[in-house]
């Protein structure tokens, strides 16, 4: 899967990797479409052949990866453009992620049945219990409960 068209903005093709062994095929999908709709190249080689390019070229890196092995590192350090990760159950360290407000959303989610008068709760979560979304989302939904105890 590969799209390309030429910015309209500026001339030149910005080229961006999805850097996964796995294909989500969702977020390649919606990934796609938005660098189409921007004139952009997306470039999926790792995800169909397992294998982390010796060199590559671009303009930045994509990865949804939950943990980012050495090879994958020494890769993003080579590359010399920015590198984004989409993952919030773990955050690798120095990897810029972009993550939901898990704070707020459970904040929100304590008031809805506090306003409903609920008294006592449970919280259950699909991550794993280490995961980075289900500490932030457990702190912050007991924290809002307690505040009204």
């Amino acid at each position: 899967m590969q799209t390309s068209a030429t910015s309209v903005s500026s001339g030149a093709t910005r080229r961006i990797l999805y850097a996964s062994y796995k294909l989500n095929h969702d977020l390649a999908d919606r990934l796609a479409h938005e660098a189409e709709s921007r004139g952009w190249q997306m470039d999926f080689q790792v995800s169909l052949t397992k294998e982390i390019p010796g060199t590559w070229s671009g303009d930045g890196i994509i990865t949804p990866e939950n943990s980012i092995d050495k090879p994958m590192r020494s890769f993003f350090a080579r590359a010399g453009c920015p590198v984004l990760s989409l993952n919030f159950n773990t955050i690798p360290s120095g990897v810029p992620c972009v993550v939901p407000d898990f704070g707020e959303s459970s904040r929100r989610a304590a008031e809805h049945f506090l306003e409903r008068g609920f008294r006592h709760y449970l919280f259950c979560s699909y991550s794993a219990e280490g995961s980075y979304h289900t500490q932030q989302t457990m702190a912050a939904f007991c924290q809002r409960l307690e505040t009204e105890a």
